[in-house]
């Protein structure tokens, strides 16, 4: 996943692997069910844009890293609740 953060200072795209366990899960069903891995893969990407990219969809992302490489993040959840017509801060208890 490619990703600009809107701090106006960072010029860069930040590009982070998904570990998410449902897309795994998505992927190895595809595969079991007879799809070659090309068009797994695919399915898999156009699932992602389609939940990601909704207008309904409020993303958050759950970063981690390996302590390997502590200077490297992957992402190891995906949160996608549906957006409030709200415009104001929510509280925890509301979300």
């Amino acid at each position: 996943m490619r990703v600009k953060c809107d701090d106006p200072r960072c010029k860069s795209i930040h590009c982070f692997s998904i570990r998410d366990w449902e897309v795994d899960a998505l992927y190895f069903t595809l595969r079991k069910n007879g799809d070659p891995s090309y068009i797994a893969v695919r399915k898999v990407i156009d699932k992602l844009k389609a939940d990601i990219c909704s207008s309904n969809i409020d993303l958050y992302l759950f970063l981690g890293n390996i302590s390997n490489y502590p200077q490297n993040f992957t992402i190891v959840g995906l949160w996608k609740p549906k957006k409030h017509e709200k415009s104001e801060q929510r509280t925890l208890f509301e979300l």
